[in-house]
Order: structure tokens, then C-alpha cells, then sequence
């Protein structure tokens, strides 16, 4: 009779402390934030510390390579970190990237592979960009706070630790710091403008929130005066998807989204009338988080028109819906699970005018990159 006596004392101990701990929990706040940019040094800069800038060279494209979900375990980084280094040479090597981003799940579980993978992509030479992807916040062999420090340490890499109490994740009560902005500009003497706006968000489990779209779009209020009339257009990059990718989805894809095969989903065969430039697969469906319903809305109304996410690692679908290209990018190697014939990187080209042009680079072993899939 000891028994249920000692689990019910236990049980109210456990939710006393779990009212404690909720009493306790931190709370998210954010406060309107505007930014300024100007000349420094022939450099062009902010007033915050979050925000930063790449030149484009005005003569040709800019073009970041974005990196997905690689995230290797401790026995899958002993076994596939040479391969993961073969792959992204390749890739680097076919792209040409003016920018890297890392949209997320650079690691699972294992801090050695985040000191490896970071280490090698900060070898290139190239600026990097990374957001935390759910493995990376929740504890990928290190804390958020410490992987904020160790991609600090990278000479290359953008990641800023942004805004404080921006959000936090309430299933492990952590901040969902790294929110931040990378500028694409180009300089015509002592003066500049502003060609496309790249906004990194954390995700962390739960996705993207409404005080992050207030930030979003204070930062967009903020950057659009330094665009050519006025006006700036922005790129999106975060690992969880938010749910206008799901209606996205249904308005273009013809019958099951599971049905649609890679190579025919490069035709016109599997769209709808009005999606027939889509491409990809959705295979891996998409990850239901109610609070993001709507957000595309808001993205669009400040100008974004591409978001960029990772965290299905079967799903590698682009697809433009209510003046935004919805894209999943194509996964990074075999870490934790993926299909067979859908690993590599994605290629983001933006013109001078900050229009973009999307497409996934297939990595082969043996064979090399191809920017559509292949049967071999």
C-alpha cells in the first residue's frame, strides 16, 4: 500500500514544480526596433549589431548556395563526415556561392560534428550564414548559448545572436536567439543601395512566432529606404516551415503529394493549371504549426518573396503561391534519414533588380552535381 501512497506524493510534487517552473518561465517581449545604415571605412553599416552587409558585384548575379539538415550523429560523423566534405566541395565547386546559408540541423546530437562541419565550411573562405535548426537549439551536443559562441569564433561566418527575449521555445524554456539580417548591396561610389534583404529567424520547435514577424517587419520598415524607389524585396530563411507551405501544396500539386515522383515532378505533369514552373516533392509532408497560420500574409506585405526552410528531409518542393516562392530546400547529405536521389544543396540567384531564380543542385557520388535529378 506503500507504493501508490509514495507515486501520488511524487505526482504532486512534480506538478507543484511544474507551476513553479511555469511561474518562473521567462517571457518573450520585443520592442519596436528601427536600424540605419550607412558608409563607414567604404563599408556599408548599421547601427545594430544584428545586421550586416555583403557587396554585390553589379556586373553579374549574386548567388548563395544554401545547406540543409546534414545533421550527423556521433556514429554518422565518424562514418560520413568524408563523404559530407566531398559532396559540399562539389557543390561549392558547381555553384559558385557568393554566400552560404545553413538552414538549419547542422548537427544531431554530437559536438563534434558541429566543430567539423562548421570548421570546414569556414575553410572556403566564403561568407556563411547559419539559423538553428531544431536539433542545434534543443541541445545538438552542446547549448544554443555555446553554439552561439563557437560559430562566433568562425572568421567567416554572419551568425549574430540578435534581439534578447524575442522568443522562446516552450518545450524547453530556452531563447530563440540567432535572429538576424544579412544585406545583399551594392555601392556606386560613396553611395549604395540595398538589393534584397535576407532575414534569418530561429525556428526552434515550436516555429516562428508573432513576435518575430513584428521584428521581421520592423526590419523591413527599417532597410526599405535604401532600396531603388523606395522599396526592398526579402529572402526568408528559417528550418521549420510555417503552415501557408501546406496551402501552398494544395493549390498547386495535383491529387497526393506523396504520389508525385522526383523526376516527373520537373514537368508539367503533376501542377495544376497557374503552378506548371513548380518543382520538387513533398514526400515527407509538412510540419503542422497552427500559430504560423497566416504568416504568409505578413511575409508578402513587407516584401518577401521567398522563404526558405529545411526540417523535412524528403521534401525538396518550390513552388510560387500568393507572390511567394515557397521553397524546401534540397537536404545535405544522409544524416538521420533521407531518400535516396535527393541530396545535395539549392542554388538562389539575385539579379540587380532583387529578383530571384531557384534550383536545386543534385549531388551524385562519383558523378558529381546536377541541376536536375538523374536515373543513373
Amino acid at each position: 500500500m506503500k507504493r501508490p501512497a509514495l507515486f501520488f506524493a511524487a505526482l504532486v510534487l512534480a506538478l507543484a514544480l511544474c507551476a513553479c517552473a511555469q511561474k518562473t518561465a521567462p517571457q518573450a517581449s520585443y520592442s519596436t526596433t528601427h536600424y540605419t545604415l550607412s558608409v563607414s571605412g567604404g563599408k556599408v553599416v548599421s547601427d545594430v549589431d544584428w545586421v550586416v552587409s555583403i557587396e554585390k558585384d553589379s556586373s553579374r548575379d549574386f548567388v548563395i548556395l544554401n545547406l540543409t539538415d546534414i545533421q550527423l550523429g556521433t556514429s554518422a560523423f565518424q562514418i560520413s563526415f568524408p563523404r559530407i566534405r566531398t559532396m559540399i566541395n562539389a557543390l561549392v565547386e558547381k555553384v559558385q556561392p557568393d554566400l552560404i546559408t545553413v538552414t538549419g540541423d547542422i548537427s544531431y546530437g554530437c559536438g563534434p560534428a558541429i566543430y567539423g562541419i562548421c570548421s570546414f565550411i569556414d575553410s572556403f573562405g566564403i561568407p556563411w550564414a547559419p539559423v538553428y535548426g531544431n536539433h542545434d537549439f534543443e541541445n545538438s551536443g552542446m547549448s544554443p548559448e555555446t553554439l552561439a559562441k563557437v560559430l562566433a569564433n568562425y572568421k567567416h561566418c554572419l551568425f549574430k545572436v540578435g534581439p534578447r527575449s524575442l522568443a522562446y521555445d516552450s518545450l524547453y524554456g530556452i531563447e530563440a536567439f540567432g535572429n538576424y539580417v544579412v544585406n545583399i548591396v551594392e555601392k556606386d561610389g560613396d553611395g549604395f543601395e540595398v538589393v534584397k534583404s535576407l532575414v534569418f529567424l530561429n525556428s526552434g520547435t515550436d516555429g516562428i512566432t508573432e513576435l518575430q514577424m513584428q521584428w521581421y517587419a520592423d526590419c523591413m520598415d527599417s532597410v526599405k529606404p535604401y532600396g531603388e524607389g523606395g522599396d526592398v524585396s526579402c529572402a526568408a530563411f528559417m528550418h521549420i516551415p510555417i503552415n501557408d507551405y501546406r496551402n501552398a501544396a494544395n493549390a498547386a500539386i495535383k491529387g497526393s503529394w506523396y504520389a508525385v515522383d522526383l523526376q516527373d515532378s520537373y514537368t508539367s505533369g503533376p501542377w495544376k493549371s497557374g503552378y506548371e514552373n513548380s518543382f520538387g516533392v513533398n514526400h515527407g509532408g509538412i510540419a503542422n504549426r497552427a500559430r504560423t497560420n497566416g504568416f504568409g500574409a505578413l511575409f508578402r506585405d513587407k516584401g518577401c518573396d521567398l522563404l526558405v526552410c529545411g526540417h523535412k528531409h524528403e521534401n525538396c518542393s518550390c513552388i510560387e503561391y500568393e507572390g511567394i516562392t515557397y521553397l524546401f530546400a534540397l537536404k545535405t547529405g544522409p544524416g538521420c534519414y533521407y531518400e535516396e536521389g535527393m541530396e545535395g544543396g539549392t542554388e538562389i540567384s539575385i539579379d540587380g533588380s532583387g529578383a530571384s531564380t531557384v534550383r536545386h543542385c543534385f549531388y551524385y557520388d562519383g558523378k558529381g552535381c546536377y541541376y536536375t535529378p538523374q536515373d543513373f
